[in-house]
């Protein structure tokens, strides 16, 4: 167990965002190499692909409800130095989490053709979006029922390292098995879809499998305990208070993506995989800012669990700054060739140029980005994420109101949706600032800075 308490918190913040971001990486990777390979079976693949990835958004909301409250919780126990809570709290993680794969699994079986048949712009794109999410919920499944808590709960401990090394060792996995099962490499039998999904669950089973090697032999702060495996429903009822309101923002962003697809179905698939091209790469560029945002939350967690106020506040500071540091210069790298960005991952010149269209404009959504980041880092860090869900969903309502007002304009076209999003995402960025603001001034509040305050109520200046 790694104490976050002490030291510089610059210091720690870089460390533990440095494997943290490499980890981000990898789970890009899985979806970029794919991306890569599908595109050569054309824009139809490709908009499928991303079809069944809104399907699957709906799983990673639940893994994100127990890694939220994993983390959070761990590093609260952490701080307070209560090993056996910790490892209490790791034992309710793992029976939540299966319980929650059970969902998944129910969920994306009978629901998930519907959903892309829906969405798809023909039928050939929602064949493709059916036939990965068969493929792929399986590897998927075992990542939540074993990466997720093992990985949570040693994050929220202050150690991510070993989580990285199992993901980027799945992610070896992944590169040397999608070219044969997307492509035929060797093989001369190419699965198209079916293998890239392929591909992505058996790294991710692999990934899995590793770390669980690791936790046999090396993590002696955590034991599994079966006894402690039934449910305990305060527990239970904790997490899931924490972890609820980012699935349901993780549910708003699959809203939104359907939402989006929907506004631009009537210029066809080249406009859905130009929309899916960029929305990946730009998850790539935003790779330090999204890191920076998950070491925070044990950094500042850890602090939380152990009153020490001003570290918290210290650690919202020097996330923020950073972030905006980082934003800026990335936007300003973005804006000089986009075409670079999205080239080796489309054919299609139509969509290629629809995908430039995207960067151009949204690659500005990374100054937002930073700010929501180091909003939805801090929320998560106290323990109190609603008001993280109050932005989200507040960006939201703007966006589908005015989008719908939009698509009935005779000049309607594809660049009003992004300038759209990009608004929706400025105001998700001030709001959040704002709720954290008070957020911060009802529970930062230390007995040392209480005794101040009182001093100087009764000091004879005041």
């Amino acid at each position: 167990m790694k104490d976050l308490t002490t030291g510089s918190v610059t210091r720690q913040l870089l460390e533990m965002a440095a494997p943290i971001s490499a980890s981000v990486i990898a789970q890009i990777l899985y979806y970029l190499v794919d991306l890569y390979f599908v595109a050569r079976l054309g824009s139809a693949a490709v908009s499928g692909v991303t079809a069944a990835g809104a399907v699957i958004l709906i799983a990673m909301a639940l893994m994100d409800v127990l890694v939220v409250a994993i983390v959070t919780l761990i590093a609260h126990a952490a701080g307070r130095q209560d090993a056996q809570e910790v490892n209490v709290l790791f034992n309710q993680a793992v029976s939540l989490c299966a319980a929650c794969a059970v969902a998944t699994a129910v969920a994306s079986y009978t629901l998930g053709n519907a959903y892309v048949a829906a969405i798809a712009a023909d039928e050939q794109t929602a064949a493709f979006g059916s036939a990965y999410i068969r493929w792929f919920i399986p590897g998927l499944l075992i990542t939540q029922i074993v990466f997720v808590p093992l990985s949570a709960a040693l994050r929220g401990m202050g150690t991510p390292v070993p989580a990285l090394i199992a993901q980027l060792f799945g992610l070896v996995v992944h590169l040397l098995l999608a070219p044969i099962l997307i492509a035929g490499w060797f093989t001369q039998r190419p699965l198209g879809v079916v293998g890239a999904a392929l591909a992505s669950a058996i790294a991710m089973v692999c990934s899995s499998l590793l770390l669980v090697v690791y936790f046999i032999r090396k993590a002696d702060s955590l034991s599994l305990a079966p006894r402690q495996w039934r449910p305990h429903w305060p527990q239970w009822r904790r997490m899931v208070s924490i972890g609820l309101p980012l699935g349901a923002d993780r549910a708003l962003t699959l809203f939104g993506t359907t939402l989006v697809f929907w506004l631009i179905r009537d210029f066809g698939p080249a406009a859905q995989a130009g929309f899916a091209v960029g929305t990946r790469v730009l998850q790539v560029i935003a790779i330090p800012l999204t890191a920076l945002a998950y070491a925070a939350v044990p950094l500042a967690g850890q602090n939380f669990g152990a009153r020490k106020y001003d570290r918290v506040r210290e650690t919202f500071r020097r996330t923020f700054v950073i972030c905006l540091i980082i934003a800026l210069v990335t936007t300003l790298l973005a804006q000089l060739n986009p075409r670079s960005l999205v080239a080796p991952f489309s054919e299609d010149p139509q969509a290629l140029a629809a995908a430039m269209l995207f960067m151009q404009i949204m690659c500005w959504s990374l100054l937002a980005h930073a700010v929501i980041c180091t909003n939805w880092a801090l929320f998560r860090a106290i323990g109190h994420t609603w008001p993280a869900l109050l932005t989200a969903g507040a960006r939201l309502v703007l966006f589908a109101v005015a989008g719908a007002w939009l698509s009935t304009l005779p000049s309607f076209d594809v660049a009003m949706v992004w300038w759209l999003l990009l608004a929706s995402l400025v105001l998700q960025a001030l709001l959040g600032l704002k709720l954290l603001n008070l957020e911060f001034a009802k529970r930062l509040w230390s007995p040392t800075l209480r005794d101040e305050k009182a001093g100087l109520k009764n000091s004879p200046v005041s």
